[in-house]
């Protein structure tokens, strides 16, 4: 059997494929030449067949495979003359162990996404004002299709501002290129809560600066774990998310002291943005950082005041968190 199936797409006119490749007693097959044919399916999984090729790639220590489809040897078709932009496609493997021709392991996989210079080579050049609504499922189902008009306003290499919105979230930091930065959510993820879970440990969150929050945040939750449904300060940060115009933006984290005090600093701006989206203000009290109080210690966790002041609690103690992500 094949499991872990991945299809990525790259920039070049091919299209990453991975594949853990296990026997029928669900052994994995190791350091071991296997046979591949790859069919692309127009129109459903039991569509047409636009194009056939084979590979003979060998597993790792790990029972994975790698190859770029579009570059095996190609036995009906031609992937170059493949029109993408008339999907839906579909991949089907079929996998010969033996790296023969007995064909025993089959999947089929709906391939939502094409590399952009694939999906290039169908487009028409326009001119004039054009009113579409684009219907192509393969477009759809990309991060392409999330692209507002406000988004549009900052293409052309024009600067965030601080309060301007930005993925659902409202931005408190700009770098120096103007491009590139840290948004809050709009509203608080919690009003009081654990910075722990279970019982006091030492996490090594020590990551200082702008953007180490992030790292800190996966300290933590590597720490602590949980079951799925206890919630603690980094956790419930971490599993916040928003969506925007049928995107979803993750890497949402609990930001460290330096973070929060760059939100702070710019309350003012926040709290005006998070009104007009409908969130919440800055509470005038204590925010969890990510960063823990020291090493020697497995019971306390620093905070920042959102009246200027930095301290330290015990994790046991309940807190607000507001959760931040880069972009």
């Amino acid at each position: 059997m094949a499991t872990a199936v991945a299809l990525k797409a790259q920039s070049s006119d091919n299209i990453s494929y991975q594949a853990v490749v296990r026997n029928a007693q669900n052994e994995l097959l190791v350091n071991q030449k296997v046979a591949v044919a790859i069919s692309i399916l127009q129109g459903s999984a039991e569509g047409t067949n636009v194009y056939a090729e084979t590979h003979t790639p060998s597993t790792n220590a790990n029972g994975l495979i790698t190859f770029l489809i579009g570059n095996g040897a190609a036995t009906s078709g031609d992937f170059s003359a493949i029109n993408w932009s008339a999907g839906p496609y579909f991949i089907k493997t079929e996998i010969d162990p033996a790296g023969g021709s007995n064909f025993t392991i089959t999947s089929i996989n709906q391939l939502l996404s094409v590399p952009y210079a694939l999906h290039a080579k169908t487009a028409e050049s326009i001119t004039g004002d054009v009113n579409y609504t684009e219907t192509d499922p393969v477009f759809s189902q990309s991060l392409a299709a999330g692209i507002t008009e406000s988004d549009i306003s900052k293409w052309n290499h024009t600067s965030y501002e601080v309060g301007d919105q930005l993925h659902g979230g409202i931005v408190f930091y700009v770098d120096e290129s103007g491009q590139h930065g840290l948004i809050c959510a709009k509203e608080d993820q919690s009003s009081g809560i654990a910075w722990q879970f279970g019982s006091p440990s030492i996490t090594g969150a020590q990551c200082i600066g702008i953007g180490g929050g992030y790292m800190n945040t996966m300290l933590i939750i590597a720490a602590q774990r949980g079951d799925y449904e206890d919630n603690y300060a980094a956790k419930v940060c971490a599993s916040y998310y928003t969506y925007i115009n049928d995107t979803v933006y993750g890497g949402w984290y609990l930001p460290n002291v330096t973070e929060l005090q760059l939100i702070q600093s710019n309350k003012a701006a926040i709290n005006t943005t998070a009104a007009t989206m409908g969130g919440s203000a800055l509470i005038e009290g204590e925010y969890w950082s990510s960063k823990e109080g020291g090493l020697t210690t497995d019971g306390n966790a620093q905070t920042v005041y959102m009246m200027g002041a930095t301290g330290g609690s015990l994790k046991t103690d309940l807190k607000a968190v507001r959760a931040i992500k880069a972009f």
